[in-house]
């Protein structure tokens, strides 16, 4: 049986995207839900799979490794600042621990992608993909 998200999950869950760039803990979202703060940590790790400081963490480098790949004129640096780091140092051991790969090989450009089948969409899987699975061999990402 499929878990359906509650009304107080998908309000923590707005809340967080939107305030990504902020520190937040658990008082500050379970505030918002309006559950104490035993109660929501508990709801949302079954609900959401994951705990808040985990889901938190991963949104927050997920949406940096999208910044890098897609904004080459600001440093690592100012995003990693962005995402909630004290410092680039620390980004990059977080980023590298999650993707498998530095955040300046992902602004290294990709020689060449291997090619891609061609299929009906319907017929294609939905893998789960990392950095390695895009970038291809030759980009050590």
């Amino acid at each position: 049986m499929p878990k359906t998200l509650r009304p107080e999950i998908a309000r923590a869950l707005h809340y967080i995207a939107e305030h990504l760039h902020q520190p937040l803990t658990v008082a500050d979202v379970a505030k918002v839900t309006h559950l104490s703060e035993y109660h929501f940590h508990r709801q949302f790790h079954a609900l959401v799979g994951e705990p808040l400081g985990r889901y938190v963490t991963r949104r927050r480098l997920e949406l940096a490794a999208l910044r890098l790949a897609y904004e080459p004129d600001r440093s690592i640096t100012e995003i990693a600042l962005e995402s909630g780091y004290s410092s680039s140092s620390n980004f990059s051991k977080a980023f590298s621990a999650y993707f498998g790969c530095s955040p300046s090989q992902v602004r290294t450009p990709v020689e060449a992608l291997p090619s891609a089948p061609v299929a009906a969409p319907h017929a294609l899987p939905v893998p789960s993909l990392t950095w390695r699975d895009l970038a291809g061999p030759s980009s050590g990402c």
